[in-house]
């Protein structure tokens, strides 16, 4: 008996004809399906394209905005630059305003410290002015006045400005006094300064104040008296005045043959030069000895500009004249009657 083969053939006609059917409706597909395969590869590359183009747009996009940043930055650090300067000028400002301000208000107080002194010094000068009007208020009850003749020497430089214009303020209470006190009266006026004016000396000459034309004379020499009248264009660089001189002028004065009270009197705030403080004194005395009734008298001034010494001189000479040494105090009119009560 014949064995059958059972061996498998896959390669039999049948499964050919199928394996080529297979195959050719593939490629039947395939060849319908072409057209809708896209094209991936150039797809690809345009698609880079682009997104490279884009990438450089906006790179050179951040380079115009860098670019704006950066001007803007600079910008801002300008102003910042300017507003730090002007602050610090307006800070500096501020410190200078500060620091005049302190100033100011020290000044202010030296001032107000000055001021209160004053004050004080005025109330104490208010005081002694009472204090020496009630004096010679007593001294004029005890005292019978005979004919008067007054010369006064009166200190003209620029410290004693307060005593020009007392004078000024004074002269016709002071002429109405006299007048009612003494039968009558004359008066004269001897401003002096310094020795280097041009004209050291300017003189009134000593008339009767009874005499309604010569009071009114007298009335307008001393109110065109002034500090440093008849200076011009001298100096006055030293303290001492020319005491000798006004005193020597005073006492050639042409005193009234009926006068039987012959006074002079000095005031000033200086003494008289270092080598004439001697000729001073004598002079005062030989006043005093030469007439009946003659005598020279002082009034020291506290004026601020005062020197060292001066009371001290004036004390001397008064005392060599037979006068009254006064210290200056109140009004003219009290310090005046008081040097020759």
């Amino acid at each position: 008996m014949k064995r059958r083969n059972r061996e498998v053939s896959i390669f039999s006609m049948s499964a050919l004809d199928l394996f080529a059917s297979a195959l050719g409706a593939f490629i039947l597909i395939a060849i319908v399906m072409f057209p809708y395969f896209p094209n991936t590869g150039t797809a690809d590359q345009r698609d880079l394209d682009a997104a490279l183009e884009r990438l450089q747009a906006e790179e050179e996009d951040n380079e115009a905005l860098q670019d704006v940043l950066r001007e803007i930055r600079e910008e801002l650090e300008r102003r910042l630059e300017a507003v730090r300067a002007a602050a610090e000028r307006e800070i500096a400002e501020a410190r200078q305003d500060a620091a005049e301000a302190r100033q100011d208000a020290a000044e202010a107080r030296r001032r107000l410290d000055d001021a209160e002194r004053e004050i004080a010094e005025a109330r104490q000068d208010a005081a002694e002015a009472r204090q020496d009007a009630a004096e010679a208020r007593r001294r004029l009850d005890d005292v019978e006045f005979p004919h008067i003749d007054l010369v006064i020497a009166l200190d003209v430089t620029a410290s004693m400005g307060d005593q020009i214009e007392g004078l000024k303020a004074e002269i016709d209470e002071l002429a109405a006094i006299l007048q009612r006190l003494a039968p009558s009266v004359g008066m004269g006026i001897v401003a002096f300064g310094d020795r280097e004016w041009t004209r050291p000396l300017t003189r009134f000459p000593l008339v009767d104040i009874g005499s309604a034309a010569n009071r009114s004379r007298l009335t307008d020499f001393v109110g065109s008296m002034s500090a440093n009248m008849g200076m011009q264009t001298g100096a006055n660089d030293d303290p001492p005045e020319a005491v000798l001189a006004g005193l020597r002028a005073a006492v050639d004065m042409p005193w009234r043959p009926q006068a039987e009270r012959r006074q002079i009197v000095v005031i000033t705030d200086n003494p008289a030069y270092p080598e004439e403080v001697e000729a001073a004194v004598s002079a005062a005395s030989s006043f005093a000895a030469g007439m009946d009734g003659a005598s020279v008298s002082s009034v020291f001034v506290r004026s601020g500009g005062e020197s060292p010494g001066t009371e001290t001189f004036l004390a001397r000479m008064a005392s060599a004249g037979g006068g009254q040494a006064v210290r200056a105090g109140g009004s003219m009119t009290a310090n005046l009657l008081l040097s020759f009560l």
